[in-house]
C-alpha cells in the first residue's frame, strides 16, 4: 500500500515552493506505517497569523499594489 500518486504530487509541488514569500514552507514529511493505515504528516513552518486574520484587521479596502503582493 504506498502513498497514492496525487499525494506524492502535492508534496512534490509544496517542496518546490521555497522561493515564494507568500507560501508557508514545507519543512519535512514524516511517514507513519501502522497496522490499519499508513499516514503522512507534513511539517510546515510556524505562522503567527493567517491571511484571513490580516484581512479582517484592515480599516480600509486594499489598493492594487497590496492585492498584487498577496496574489503573486
Amino acid at each position: 500500500n504506498g502513498i497514492n500518486y496525487s499525494t506524492m504530487r502535492e508534496i512534490s509541488l509544496l517542496r518546490q515552493l521555497v522561493d515564494y514569500p507568500n507560501f508557508v514552507r514545507l519543512l519535512d514529511v514524516l511517514e507513519e506505517w501502522g497496522t490499519d493505515k499508513n499516514r503522512i504528516h507534513c511539517v510546515f513552518e510556524f505562522c503567527d497569523s493567517t491571511l484571513f486574520q490580516k484581512l479582517a484587521k484592515r480599516s480600509a479596502p486594499l489598493d492594487w499594489p497590496q492585492i498584487k503582493n498577496i496574489m503573486i
